[in-house]
């Protein structure tokens, strides 16, 4: 048997043609055992050296591609030796190489039996236990291997990787406190991991640690410059810093790395083409914004995620039609994320549309909100564990990702600084994607904080579940960033909508709205357009506070100075803007315009405004927003009264200027505020009005184009409200003709608002939990059966086990802290998410790198 083995491996060794020096002397040291073993053959230490000496000629064998040949001299050294771990570890390494795992693994436990810690055998044996999924057994392997061989580098790299992916894996069932372990732990034993310094910058990411994220992306790619992941991360996390210029070198950076293994088309190339165009977005170049756009269509046409941003950022410049063109390519490409987002930006965009009757716009909501409904009822709470007492402590949480320098911030300020916290237990569930000192402001009047970002669906329910929430209070409506998936899903036994959206949600699981008799008029409101009860607040629905020093010297914070305001502004060096005097007396002409979103301004606006321009040949028109930034909005804004004789110069355009009192003090540049319909201004004419700039405002059959008329008519102000286009145009003309009417707003207004209801946070606020003890007490009355919905409203199957659909989440679209526009929800990009495109998450953990087989072992000679 021994000369058919040797034979044959010597013939095929010969047929390869070994290094002939090595050949001669494997040949003479075979040949020389084969004569001694013919005189001992029970010779224990020849029969050893005949072992060693085949497992040898294998491994020659193997390294030459020759397997078969291997494999006989591997079997022939057994039969000299069968208890030599080596060959039973080339063995391994062998049919590893053919792809047997299963025996591969076999013949590395047989060497591991003769040699416990045979670290080469343990690593091999981990490669094999991770690439079956064994994670766990994969790490014991690697450990086993470092205890026999502590500098084996090998192993640690491997270990690093598996510790990376078990980080990964705990991850994604929830505890993230492990998987930061891991992911340190790894990089302990290779600490240019680069993938665990990613997963890191990941972890802290999603949980808003900006500056920790922006450290481990940074050394993600100092490790790996070619980690376009990596950089397109970072540059989502300095965009959520507001370090634009950063954020446009990482994703410039990512287009110019070249990985030929990539697939076509490359994801992260087309996510990083997607997230350039959110930037311009930002800062108004929305002709970069759409040209980076359309190439990330042209890269993949079927990225729904960059339909619905060339949707936003069409329908910001005021094409209603064309921007709900491309939400419509959005929901048709998919129905996920972006097809979700792009439902509620055409729910937005529809508001806006002078073309739409009222019966449309309500009829697309109230089928939205049918359909999602049915969507979501199998995992709907149809009864709660809430204690029915009538007068107990009512546990109100609100919902919102506002709780930062925003617009909805200044209406529900007041509601948290005044409320009654031994009467209510307020929670708030911040949907944040960025935060600021207001926000440190706002966790310090709730009673209990919950950042919920980066939650899905079922465990922001269990949450308001476990606070036992009995009123949940939804402040975002269709706008960006909104959480009407826990909405459909009502985890509370009561439901509001509030503030943040001008129009019914649609939902049937939200109970209430807060309305006022201005903004729907009770003989002019139908009920039948609101899937909510309209619930209306005396005098206005909002109560208004700026958060300035004249505001507080009205009403003092019933908490004391607020040191962390006041600190901000002498670090900012903030100077609070006075109301001026009318700006007609000193540049000789009547300025009129605002500040809203251009959107706002359609062709019938912009006629009517003509018609007023005529009458008054020194008037001109400013106009600001974000989208004024560029020069084709600009001309495409300005055509828009050309087109009816007005000269081109006495339009001017601004764009977004960020800083809040800068902001304000643009306002003393005004003489008069037009408002627009049929989506009029609510942040941006509180500001009018507290600048003392007098608005004309037109009411209209819908609550989006009464808002102006309840904040005057709240003031004092009603014969700023009108009925009609002729009375909007002779009031807007005779304001312009009596500049003693003008002055006298300026110094009017402010004070008269300030000790309004429209500020009296105090007095609103009474009233507010006012109702919701009163819808609290009806709930406690009904019986059990009248606390689900009907099967009218929405289907109501039985609840199902598996998990809620996860919310489509998206990054705010402007600085609406200083504009005051309402946010529809671009899509940002993230390479490998598991929630949909449409997400604001960096990014979930890559497959970590691949493992490291050693060579196949060669005993020494």
């Amino acid at each position: 048997f021994f000369s058919e083995v040797f034979s044959c491996a010597l013939a095929v060794a010969v047929a390869v043609a070994l290094n002939p020096q090595d050949e001669a002397a494997l040949k003479e040291r075979i040949a020389k055992c084969q004569e001694q073993l013919q005189a001992s053959p029970d010779n224990g230490d020849l029969r050893h050296e005949m072992a060693v000496l085949l497992t040898d000629m294998g491994t020659q064998h193997k390294l030459l591609g020759n397997l078969e040949a291997a494999e006989e001299s591997y079997n022939a050294a057994l039969k000299f030796n069968d208890r030599y771990q080596d060959t039973y570890y080339n063995l391994g390494v062998m049919y590893g190489a053919k792809g047997d795992i299963d025996r591969a693994a076999h013949f590395y436990m047989q060497a591991l039996e003769r040699c416990p810690l045979y670290a080469d055998a343990h690593c091999n044996l981990g490669v094999i236990k991770k690439q079956k999924g064994f994670l766990d057994e994969a790490r014991q392997h690697y450990m086993c291997a470092l205890m026999a061989k502590p500098n084996f580098e090998l192993v640690k790299l491997n270990l690093a990787t598996v510790l990376v992916d078990l980080g990964t894996k705990v991850k994604t069932e929830g505890n993230t406190q492990l998987a930061s372990e891991l992911y340190q732990e790894a990089l302990l034993y290779q600490p240019f991991h680069a993938d665990a310094y990613y997963n890191l910058g990941v972890l802290h990411s999603e949980a808003s640690q900006h500056q920790r994220a922006v450290y481990f992306y940074q050394m993600a790619v100092h490790f790996n410059p070619n980690n376009s992941r990596a950089l397109n991360n970072l540059g989502i996390v300095y965009k959520n810093i507001d370090n634009l210029e950063k954020s446009v070198e990482c994703f410039m950076q990512c287009l110019n790395i070249n990985d030929p293994e990539a697939p076509n088309p490359n994801p992260v190339i087309t996510h990083a083409l997607n997230n350039l165009g959110m930037i311009y977005m930002l800062t108004g170049k929305d002709d970069e914004a759409i040209h980076y756009f359309q190439q990330t269509v042209r890269s993949d046409p079927t990225y729904a995620a960059a339909y619905n941003n060339l949707g936003v950022v069409l329908r910001d410049e005021g094409k209603v039609k064309e921007a709900i063109a491309y939400y419509d390519q959005c929901i048709a490409l998919c129905n996920e994320g972006p097809e979700r987002l792009a439902h509620h930006n055409k729910l937005l965009a529809a508001n806006y549309d002078i073309e739409l009757s009222i019966d449309d716009i309500q009829k697309l909501h109230l089928d939205w909100g049918r359909s999602f409904c049915e969507f979501t009822a199998p995992y709907r709470w149809r009864s709660w564990e809430n204690k029915k007492c009538k007068d107990k402590r009512l546990v109100i949480g609100y919902i919102s990702p506002d709780f930062f320098y925003h617009s909805v911030s200044y209406f529900i300020h007041s509601v948290l600084l005044y409320h009654n916290h031994k009467d209510f237990k307020i929670v708030c569930f911040a949907n944040l994607q960025r935060s600021d000192e207001k926000t440190l402001r706002f966790q310090q009047m709730a009673d209990v904080w919950h950042d919920i970002a980066s939650l899905n669906t079922a465990q922001v329910c269990r949450l308001a579940v476990q606070e036992e929430v009995d009123i949940l209070v939804d402040l975002t409506g269709h706008t960006s960033n909104h959480r009407l998936d826990v909405f459909s899903c009502k985890p509370a036994p009561i439901q509001f909508s509030w503030i943040g959206y001008p129009n019914t949600t649609g939902l049937p699981t939200i109970d209430y709205r807060f309305t006022d008799p201005y903004a729907d008029p009770p003989d002019v409101t139908d009920p039948k357009h609101y899937s909510e009860t309209l619930l209306r607040l005396e005098p206005c629905f909002l109560c208004y506070n700026p958060d300035t020093p004249p505001f507080w010297d009205v009403y003092p914070n019933p908490k004391g100075p607020d040191l962390n305001r006041i600190n901000r502004e002498k670090h900012l060096q903030l100077t609070h803007p006075e109301v001026g005097p009318p700006p007609c007396l000193r540049t000789g002409c009547i300025t009129v315009g605002t500040f809203n979103s251009i959107s706002k301004i359609t062709k019938d606006v912009a006629e009517v405004w003509s018609r007023i321009l005529k009458q008054v040949p020194e008037m001109r028109v400013l106009l600001k927003s974000k989208p004024l930034a560029c020069e084709r909005v600009r001309k495409d804004m300005t055509a828009l009264f050309t087109v009816h004789g007005i000269e081109a110069e006495r339009i001017h355009c601004v764009g977004l200027i960020s800083q809040h009192n800068s902001h304000l003090g643009a306002y003393n540049e005004l003489d008069i505020c037009l408002d627009c319909w049929p989506y009029a201004g609510t942040a941006t004419s509180c500001e009018a009005l507290y600048m003392g700039c007098p608005m004309v405002t037109l009411k209209g059959g819908h609550h989006c184009q009464n808002v102006g008329s309840s904040l005057l008519q709240t003031i004092g102000f009603p014969e700023l409200v009108v009925s009609t286009k002729d009375e909007y145009i002779k009031l807007a003309v005779d304001l312009a003709r009596d500049k003693d009417r003008l002055a006298k707003y300026r110094k009017e207004l402010r004070p008269r608002m300030l000790k309004s209801r429209l500020c009296d946070g105090e007095t609103y606020v009474q009233q507010v939990e006012r109702h919701f003890r009163t819808v609290w007490h009806k709930y406690c009355d009904r019986d059990e059966a009248e606390c689900t919905l009907s099967s009218s409203d929405c289907s109501n199957s039985t609840p199902g086990t598996t998990e809620p659909p996860a919310p489509p989440t998206a990054v705010e679209d402007s600085a609406a802290r200083a504009d005051g526009e309402t946010n529809s929800s671009p899509a940002e990009s993230s390479p490998e998410s598991r929630r949909a495109s449409a997400t604001v998450t960096n990014g979930d953990e890559p497959d970590a790198n691949g493992d490291v087989l050693p060579e196949p072992k060669q005993p020494a000679k």
